[in-house]
């Protein structure tokens, strides 16, 4: 499965806010289609970032399913995989769905709201990445080294294969709870910073 939010996907964000930028006078529909747009462009990467995360998990579902038809690991190692997939896939979904599109007329403050609530629940993702995204593919290579070991594989490469996997759990959670968490607090303070009373006022 990919990295919740990868390199590419934080330096696209940061060049969506930079491309954006906020004047402190102007129209209010200026304003609200320049939040408008960023709400929109915000949704579309989650969006594909979601597909991607999916898409990965039906390729682990699919490979877990050639191992119990073919026995190439005991039992319990890819019901392990499809568990960890089921349950990182429906807890996305169950975060998501209630992602529910703007009303294109609606004003600045509405969207400003509306994309703090969208950074709000990615930070909150990222916080706590740790528990429902690492760990339980972290217990799936714990089950994939268990069959390894019971069916007498060679001890050493079915080891250095489990310490590489945990080295990579632990590299995702650096990226996403130092990395991607700071960048994403940054832009919600930029985000809070504009004034969208005093615009619509004007």
């Amino acid at each position: 499965m990919s990295t919740s939010f990868d390199e590419n996907f934080d330096k696209e964000l940061i060049q969506m806010w930079q491309e954006n930028t906020f004047p402190s006078s102007g129209s209010p529909s200026d304003l609200s289609r320049q939040l408008s747009g960023m709400v929109k462009k915000f949704d579309h990467r989650i969006r594909w970032r979601n597909i991607i995360e999916y898409s990965a998990g039906v390729v682990v579902l699919i490979r877990s399913m050639f191992e119990i038809a073919f026995g190439e690991r005991l039992l319990f190692a890819p019901l392990t995989g499809i568990a960890a997939v089921l349950f990182v896939m429906t807890y996305m979904w169950k975060q998501h769905r209630t992602t529910q599109p703007l009303d294109p007329g609606a004003n600045a403050s509405t969207y400003r709201t509306a994309l703090l609530q969208r950074l709000d629940r990615q930070i909150r993702l990222l916080r706590s990445v740790r528990y429902w995204y690492v760990l339980p593919c972290w217990i799936f290579f714990v089950s994939v080294v268990t069959s390894d070991v019971l069916q007498g594989r060679r001890f050493v490469p079915s080891m250095m294969g489990f310490l590489s996997a945990t080295a990579l759990c632990v590299v995702v959670i650096r990226l996403n709870e130092r990395v991607g968490l700071r960048k994403l607090e940054a832009e919600r303070q930029r985000v809070l910073a504009i004034d969208t009373d005093s615009n619509e006022e004007s």
